[in-house]
């Protein structure tokens, strides 16, 4: 408990800075909420070629579990853009918060943020780009009035107040129907750390319907400089198939059996079309079996949190008869760790 509260303060701490920041860079564009300063909004304006001007208003909430274990709580007001559009810009907010996770990230939106108006609005124009898209250009620009006239009907709330609601981001399938489900990478959730003796650990989820997305949450996981560094990514997921049976496997990352254990937990919950990845940060300092006691609440409490714990069953001496062990290594690519 002191943990997660000390957790809570040092996140409180980063986002008063981040806070202060934000106002003295983004000054003219920054609206603090009045009952609450972890809302607020910035406003962004972009005037086109035909002096047509198009406006942006990001919302946000900073939760108590940002940065270190959750994103910033958002939403976006742009009449303008299309549902393609949008959707683009709510997956790089995404990806820069997975790419960054414990970190402040605020600033890195914007930044990205100015950039998609300015490529959207006013593209680098080449003979090529002209030819090809001077009618969609005219179309693009007949959304100019429609912005401003929905933009000036709710200032004066937005001015008010930054009350909100959330709206994640959700691929739109229908859009790219070619797209499969399974090229599709999910959602990956994370959980609470546990630090013992300068060790590390934390765990991640991620809803599967497919073994190659597997490798993907592994692989986008690793873009997080942080985790990339740790010193093992412990792997384990089951999959139901169609005709009923079980597909599952574990990878240790160099923790010998740990990968096995965690895979144990999922059955005795009767998980399915899951994954689960716990991290471990080594603090030099070995700590024997409670390392494995760790990486089992970590893979725990994250299938509760997110609704697994529905499943459980009593305790397994065997392994069910459905049950199909897939020979997957989901960091092939990784060197093998050494055993402690």
């Amino acid at each position: 408990m002191e943990k997660m509260s000390c957790k809570k303060s040092e996140n409180l701490i980063k986002q008063d800075e981040e806070i202060l920041t934000l106002g003295a860079i983004y000054s003219s564009q920054f609206t603090p909420g009045r009952r609450n300063k972890r809302k607020f909004r910035l406003t962004f304006k972009e005037v086109s070629a035909t002096s047509n001007t198009f406006s942006l208003v990001l919302k946000i909430e900073l939760p108590p579990e940002y940065p270190s274990h959750a994103p910033p709580i958002y939403n976006i007001d742009a009449s303008w853009l299309n549902h393609r559009e949008l959707d683009k810009l709510k997956k790089m907010l995404t990806d820069i918060y997975c790419e960054n996770i414990g970190e402040n990230v605020i600033h890195i939106w914007l930044e990205r943020i100015q950039k998609f108006l300015k490529d959207i609005i006013n593209p680098d124009t080449t003979e090529k780009t002209t030819k090809n898209t001077g009618k969609s250009s005219k179309n693009f620009e007949k959304r100019a009035g429609n912005s401003l006239e929905k933009n000036a009907g709710g200032r004066a709330d937005c001015e008010n107040e930054c009350d909100f609601k959330y709206q994640p981001y959700v691929p739109n399938l229908q859009e790219a129907p070619e797209t499969k489900p399974e090229d599709v990478l999910p959602t990956i959730h994370h959980g609470q750390s546990i630090i013992d003796r300068k060790s590390e650990f934390q765990g991640h989820l991620a809803s599967i319907c497919h073994q190659k997305q597997v490798q993907m949450v592994v692989n986008k996981l690793k873009e997080n400089n942080k985790i990339n560094s740790a010193k093992h990514n412990i792997v384990a997921y089951r999959l139901e198939t169609g005709d009923g049976k079980v597909i599952a496997d574990s990878f240790d990352d160099g923790e010998h059996q740990a990968g096995g254990r965690m895979l144990h937990v999922l059955e005795q919950m009767d998980a399915r079309n899951v994954m689960v990845v716990v991290t471990r940060w080594f603090g030099n300092i070995l700590l024997g079996p409670d390392r494995f006691k760790h990486i089992n609440s970590c893979t725990r409490d994250i299938l509760e949190e997110h609704g697994y714990l529905q499943h459980k069953l009593p305790k397994r001496t065997k392994k069910s008869p459905q049950t199909v062990t897939a020979v997957i290594d989901p960091t092939k690519n990784q060197k093998k760790k050494s055993k402690r």
